[in-house]
């Protein structure tokens, strides 16, 4: 069965991400693992990988595109397999969000329903656990309710319903640890039969298909090498080797991107050129450092990770490296004793003494930083909005926006807020002169952008006078000829009034720091959905925090205050500005 690829989510507070580029075309075949794309989302950017192995049949979402996180993009299936069926499902409600299931009856009522799947928090996310149920089969939920709640790690995060309808099954209990993409609920039309989904996917059985036989008359040519420290090699491939107990990193891989595939480890086992060493045991290393994921498969398969030399950064031992050991018969079992000492002092390494030369634009923010903190009596007040009306109209007007060219954002919109905002707060655009107060009435807003080793604040001029697009298409084009060390100096200085936002990192209250001789920076929170008491009745709403750090010499708490409230007041009509 067809694999429908929606867009993922890398973070509890991301809400929808922009196809940047692919990486494949239609009709090439792909492995499971494979780079398939990249995704944006603000000013980050994470791989996209192929969740089967298969042939890309359809790129249903072009370069460039912004779609809501769950919206199908891509489909993945076996070579001329009928995806008609599936490519309605694009913008309704009947979106397939996982990977299709096998039913036992023969009329599908796939379009009824949706697979919930474990969601991926976060780039290097691999699995989570399932630590609650807030629902039970037959509840009714709506679109957004928090239907669970998922662990990772420390962290825990609310799952919200991706449709309004019916909880019909919950896959997973209370307590489970899936992969992320596992199937873990399915929500859909009330009555409708879903007896015949048996919590696997065309994934998991793609996965756990036996590679096939392969005949000594067909075997192909196999290019070998000296063992190298690390590979590029397929999981699929990565397990037969294992299994096979054979050492893999002789092999030059075939696939994509020099990527060793199963193909080239079956045409190797049957070329006879594999062969199982036994060396001489290695000397054990004390002085043995170990990245957290390393050290939890040691511990899985029992190694001990003091034989093995490390190829990481400032020589930690990765999985790579434990893996690489294990196909080569290099690697020690761990004895009862080893297991409690490596487990004991060895899981995070040792800390590393090191002087390294700040860079010029480092040396500049720190003094710039140390004379905004003794020059002026900087003050932190914090707010948080219901922002529900933003959100509404931001929903609401992206298409149209894109339509013209311009990539709609909250930070723009939040730009045109506070910049009408300062028309009336006159004290959030003054600053001090010798023994003078000065106003300007210039409204510049400067935007903290994170380039590689430091910060950069470049400005929209007359931010006041200028309609969201225009100030959308200076923010993307600011942002990125900053990332090209590209700004002039005119666009660095001048500024009014500065806004850094921290929100697309989960990050919900912070103290800013100014920007001298400005008097007023503010701090962006996480867009987040949270009870609200409103109308004497409980809803859920969108709410950010805002943070506002001024100069106590030049604004005092009470006009700081009603300068928050002025924001909130244009962002409850927002549509307006749009």
């Amino acid at each position: 069965m067809a694999t429908v690829i929606t867009m993922p989510r890398y973070g509890a507070n991301m809400e929808e991400g922009t196809v940047a580029s692919w990486m494949v075309e239609e009709g090439d075949a792909v492995e499971q693992g494979d780079i398939i794309g990249e995704i944006a989302i603000e000013k980050l950017s994470n791989d996209l990988e192929s969740p089967v192995t298969g042939t890309v049949l359809k790129l249903i979402a072009e370069e460039e595109d912004t779609l809501l996180c769950g919206e199908p993009i891509a489909i993945i299936g076996d070579e001329n397999e009928d995806i008609s069926s599936l490519l309605g499902a694009k913008n309704t409600e009947d979106t397939v969000e996982s990977v299709e299931t096998e039913s036992t009856e023969s009329s599908t009522t796939s379009g009824n329903y949706v697979v919930v799947e474990m969601p991926r928090y976060g780039a290097n996310m691999e699995e989570g656990t399932v630590s609650d149920w807030f629902v039970e089969v037959g509840d009714e939920v709506e679109e957004g309710d928090a239907i669970g709640e998922i662990a990772i790690e420390k962290l825990s995060n609310e799952l919200l319903s991706p449709i309004s309808g019916t909880v019909l099954k919950l896959i997973a209990e209370a307590e489970d640890t899936l992969d992320c993409g596992a199937p873990i609920a399915i929500i859909g039309e009330a009555g409708t039969d879903v007896s015949g989904f048996d919590g696997s996917s065309a994934a998991s059985a793609t996965a756990q298909e036996a590679a096939p036989a392969v005949e000594a008359t067909t075997v192909a040519a196999v290019e070998t090498r000296e063992p190298v420290g690390e590979v590029n090699i397929t999981p699929k491939a990565l397990d037969l080797a294992e299994k096979e107990n054979i050492d893999y990193r002789v092999i030059v891989g075939t696939g994509r991107h020099g990527a060793i595939t199963r193909d080239d480890v079956r045409n190797y086992i049957a070329s006879g050129a594999a062969k199982a060493t036994t060396p001489a045991a290695p000397a054990l290393s004390d002085d043995v450092k170990a990245t957290p994921k390393a050290m939890k498969l040691a511990e899985e398969v029992a190694v001990d990770v003091r034989s093995i030399k490390g190829t990481g950064r400032h020589g930690m031992v990765t999985r790579e490296d434990i893996r690489s050991a294990i196909a080569s018969g290099t690697a020690v079992k761990l004895t009862t004793g080893a297991a409690t000492a490596a487990s004991s002092t060895m899981s995070f390494g040792k800390p590393e003494a090191k002087r390294v030369k700040m860079t010029e634009m480092q040396k500049v923010i720190s003094k710039a930083m140390m004379g905004s903190l003794q020059e002026t009596a900087q003050t932190t007040i914090s707010m948080d909005m219901d922002v529900s009306n933003m959100v509404e109209a931001y929903q609401a007007n992206k298409v149209a926006y894109k339509s013209n060219g311009v990539k709609l954002s909250y930070t723009a919109i939040l730009i045109k807020a506070v910049a009408m905002a300062l028309i009336e707060h006159e004290d959030l655009r003054t600053s001090i002169e010798g023994n003078d107060f000065v106003t300007t009435n210039q409204i510049n807003i400067g935007v903290a952008i994170d380039v590689p080793g430091g910060l950069v604040v470049p400005n929209i001029k007359k931010a006041n006078e200028k309609d969201v697009s225009t100030i959308a298409l200076e923010l993307a084009d600011l942002a990125a000829r900053s990332k090209e060390n590209a700004l002039t100096m005119d666009e660095m200085t001048g500024g009014t009034f500065s806004i850094t936002n921290l929100g697309m990192f989960g990050i919900k209250y912070f103290t800013p720091v100014l920007n001298p001789p400005e008097s007023g920076i503010l701090g962006v929170g996480a867009l987040v959905q949270q009870p609200v008491v409103k109308n004497g009745g409980i809803f859920m709403n969108h709410v950010m925090n805002f943070s506002l750090t001024h100069d106590h010499r030049i604004v005092n708490g009470a006009p700081a205050a009603r300068f928050l409230n002025g924001v909130k007041e244009i962002l409850e009509k927002a549509e307006e500005l749009l």
